[in-house]
């Protein structure tokens, strides 16, 4: 059996013990990284890392979409303050579908505990503790899922949003990349669709 990589594994839902199982989106990260196989991988963004991994569990049909994000996350791992600076970004998601009244449908389905006024104070507290931030992850993607397309497009936009968040500090990174693209040339993760012009 051929040992699967980072060009044939398919993303699916859950954590995964090795990649012949199929792997979820920071699984296949910490692949590209070069990082043992996990689902929490050294060289990603713990916020990032927490809002991925349900969003990738709920996504279902529009689970592969995610694919891309694989590469673009990895070298994201910051400071504190970067973490910050990403939690704040969140936090806009969850007022830009309050002000839209997309969250109401939310509202309904969820208890107290997954409200996101609970779920910024979880994250509000130093140090920023895993497993609240699990909790936070898990509340945001759960939002955007609910929100189908619309929701979708936004959590494929965040991702974008979080990494280009203190991209700064890390100078290095854009030739990191360049160069992991030019090593794997042909991977279907750095294959982009060109953007539409406005």
């Amino acid at each position: 059996m051929t040992q699967p990589s980072f060009q044939t594994v398919v993303l699916a839902q859950g954590k995964h013990r090795c990649a012949e199982h199929g792997a979820c989106v920071v699984e296949l990260a910490s692949m590209l990284a070069g990082e043992p196989f996990t689902d929490r991988p050294q060289s990603v963004c713990r916020v990032i890392a927490a809002f991925l991994r349900p969003y990738n569990d709920g996504a279902g049909d529009r689970r592969q979409d995610l694919y891309r994000c694989a590469a673009d996350i990895v070298g994201t791992r910051g400071t504190d303050a970067v973490e910050r600076r990403r939690i704040a970004c969140c936090d806009a998601v969850f007022d830009e579908f309050a002000a839209a009244g997309r969250n109401g449908v939310w509202r309904r389905l969820l208890h107290y505990p997954l409200s996101s006024g609970r779920l910024r104070r979880l994250v509000a507290v130093e140090p920023l503790r895993e497993f609240y931030l699990d909790q936070y992850g898990f509340g945001l993607a759960l939002l955007l899922q609910r929100n189908g397309d619309v929701g979708h497009e936004r959590a494929l936009a965040l991702v974008e949003e979080l990494v280009a968040i203190g991209s700064e500090d890390h100078p290095d990174r854009v030739m990191r990349l360049a160069a992991d693209g030019r090593s794997m040339a042909g991977s279907p993760i750095l294959a982009r669709e060109p953007k539409e012009q406005p």
